[in-house]
């Protein structure tokens, strides 16, 4: 419930993640994205441009802010997020554990960007529910 409630909350507030990249994207060789790194813009011509009859696809993908997902290559210290549990997360499935635990890492990382260093209470309020 509370992973709903906060991708809901991210949508509300206009501030929403598109997860349209990773669940819509044709697979593509790693060097290709790795030459144009810096640039999203870039990335997204050579993704749509990109014959994929010889291409393998990638599994992992960061978050960066300002940017949304994209490929991990490893030189980035962002965390690593599979793309299956991306996928699973934008189409709402919340039902597996680990796309859980993804979707509990990728909500601590953006609500991060938007509350800095203060605590969330959250946990207290279900910790309060349950001892009722």
């Amino acid at each position: 419930l509370l992973r709903r409630f906060e991708l809901t909350l991210l949508e509300e507030l206009g501030m929403s993640i598109d997860f349209s990249i990773v669940e819509n994207l044709p697979p593509v060789e790693q060097e290709q994205i790795n030459e144009v790194s810096g640039d999203y813009d870039q990335q997204i011509n050579i993704l749509s441009n990109y014959n994929v009859s010889n291409a393998t696809q990638p599994s992992y993908w960061h978050f960066i802010p300002e940017q949304g997902f994209i490929r991990a290559d490893g030189s980035l210290h962002y965390p690593c997020y599979q793309q299956q549990h991306l996928q699973q997360i934008g189409n709402g499935n919340l039902t597996d554990a680990n796309v859980l635990l993804t979707c509990k890492q990728l909500m601590r990382q953006v609500l991060k960007l938007y509350l800095g260093n203060k605590p969330l209470q959250s946990g207290k309020l279900f910790i309060n529910r349950r001892a009722k």
